[in-house]
């Protein structure tokens, strides 16, 4: 914590100090026009006067400095204030600068009004008052000094972010492997047949072991999908998707626990047999979140509806529980990140608090919407919604998008390294605890095992012919 602490130290910046030197422009065809303006503005601290006798003049002035205003005259040949002020806003590569007219046609209605409505921020009428073109000009500098002491100030705070991002990235990554081998661990140790009984203490420990390393590892996972979400590396996958098959395969993983505590779950699809354009992984993700939160805050015995319909362009998703609800003044924060509500879970669930932010940001970047539903004592709602072509979901056949588990996939390979011969297999790893409980694990299967910290080690492993013994 001290190394993280030292980072952050040396990545937090003092506040920049504000812009201390601006430019002004002064337009007039008249040198004594710009000599009398710049009298009035002589001595005013932190204010670089650049001069321009004609529009085109003051063009090249504006695309080539940073300028706090401008305050050009009225009538010029050529080229009049008007016309500069229009050319300036059809200028994409000239940023907002406040515009002052200088004019000695008094406070006539028609000119004003012209003014104002191409752009002009303020007048100033001849013969000028030296009181009031020096504060106006002051006010002007003012914002700009402040403007520009934001931008560097949100340019600050971007830096500072991402550098949070890495290093919360890396702390998150080598927390990660640790915590995994704790929870392995913990299930060597329940392994009576090689350890013999346990004591229903030492049973509760690890259990408790097990459980929090567990829940350590899942806010590890989401701290790690967050960072990569802030870094703007949410990249999407999309694919042709069977979205009654993604159903499925989600209750499917979520019905074991359902059943522990007496809950059915039922899927009303109106979507059957059609294609979506989605990323299915990142979509699993969401509906994961959903029915893994309806069923940690269901009494036990009640019903979890997860319903899926097409709604004119877009295809809707919500998943129902007959819960506790959630407060009105709660469900306006439920989406941030760290954010919890009042209500309890029913069997003393934990929650990192960061599920919900991340299925936000999912359902964002398929430029779709998400939201709750709720009444306290009355049960959630919670449902998103995401556009597509109707034509992409009407498929004129069946088409199922093999989804598959990653789990499931696991454990066949370890069936298929059950039921074969023993072998011998070269792990790759720089974590010793993770090599430790991989080479428990296989060995425990009849297999030797050989170790390699890095890639290197692993190829001159190869070369000496390891795997042949």
């Amino acid at each position: 914590m001290t190394l993280i602490a030292e980072t952050i130290n040396n990545t937090v910046k003092p506040v920049l100090p504000i812009v201390q030197n601006v430019n002004i422009l002064l337009v007039d065809d008249m040198v004594s026009g710009l000599m009398a303006l710049e009298a009035i503005l002589d001595g005013l601290p932190g204010i670089n006067i650049l001069k321009a006798q004609s529009g085109k003049e003051a063009l090249k002035i504006i695309e080539n400095n940073d300028l706090a205003v401008v305050v050009s005259d009225v009538q010029m040949p050529e080229m009049d204030g008007f016309e500069l002020l229009d050319l300036i806003n059809q200028n994409n590569k000239i940023d907002s600068i406040p515009f002052i007219f200088v004019t000695a046609m008094g406070h006539d209605r028609k000119y004003v009004t012209k003014g104002y409505k191409g752009g002009a921020v303020d007048y100033l009428f001849k013969p000028l008052d030296q009181q009031i073109t020096r504060a106006k000009i002051c006010a002007f500098v003012t914002m700009y000094k402040q403007k520009q002491q934001l931008k560097q100030q949100n340019q600050q705070l971007i830096e500072i972010n991402s550098k949070k991002n890495i290093l919360l990235g890396m702390a998150a990554h080598d927390m990660r492997s640790p915590l995994a081998g704790i929870s392995s661990l913990a299930d060597f140790l329940s392994d009576e047949k090689e350890y013999g009984s346990l004591h229903e203490n030492q049973k509760i420990f690890i259990e408790n072991i097990k459980k929090y390393s567990l829940y350590m590892l899942n806010i590890i996972n989401n701290l790690l999908d967050v960072s990569a979400i802030e870094a703007g590396k949410l990249n999407l996958n999309i694919q042709q998707t069977d979205i009654a098959v993604l159903l499925e395969k989600i209750i499917g993983l979520n019905k074991l626990i359902a059943q522990k505590k007496g809950i059915e779950l039922e899927l009303n699809i109106e979507l059957s047999n059609k294609l979506l354009f989605i990323d299915p992984v990142k979509i699993e993700q969401v509906l994961n979140n959903f029915l893994s939160n309806a069923i940690k805050f269901s009494p036990a015995k009640t019903l979890i509806l997860i319903k899926a319909v097409q709604k004119e362009n877009d295809f809707y998703i919500e998943v129902t529980d007959h819960g506790q609800g959630i407060p009105e003044e709660e469900q306006k924060i439920l989406f941030n990140a760290f954010q919890k509500t009042s209500v309890l879970a029913t069997d003393g669930e934990s929650s990192t608090g960061l599920g919900l932010l991340i299925c936000s940001k999912i359902i964002n970047s398929h430029d779709g919407t998400i939201g709750v539903k709720s009444k306290p004592k009355e049960g959630s709602t919670f449902w998103f919604s995401i556009p597509v072509n109707i034509t992409e979901i009407n498929a004129d056949a069946c088409y199922e998008l093999p989804v598959y588990n990653k789990g499931d996939i696991f454990q066949n390979n370890i069936d298929e390294v059950t039921k074969a011969s023993s072998k011998s297999i070269l792990v790759a790893e720089d974590d010793a605890l993770s090599q430790f409980v991989i080479k428990r694990v296989l060995q425990n299967l009849g297999h030797k095992v050989h170790l390699a910290n890095n890639g290197e080690m692993a190829i001159e492993l190869l070369e000496k012919n390891v795997l042949c013994d």
